[in-house]
């Protein structure tokens, strides 16, 4: 996908992942690449944010 011409909901990415490393640094890498990335630390908060719409829903090895 071009970010350029990505729309909103495409911009945005979700990240399951509890506040620690994996999250700090996943939100970080989205963010300078152009991406709206919000965390979410929990799977309620995920999948009630994936149903508001998101590019892509992102689950880390911490959170697993």
């Amino acid at each position: 996908m071009d970010i350029a011409t990505a729309s909103a909901h495409e911009r945005r990415v979700l990240v399951l992942a509890p506040i620690g490393r994996d999250a700090s640094v996943v939100l970080m890498v989205l963010s300078a690449a152009g991406y709206r990335a919000e965390p979410c630390e929990t799977l309620t908060l995920f999948v009630s944010n994936l149903a508001d719409g998101a590019g892509l829903g992102i689950v880390t090895e911490e959170a697993l």
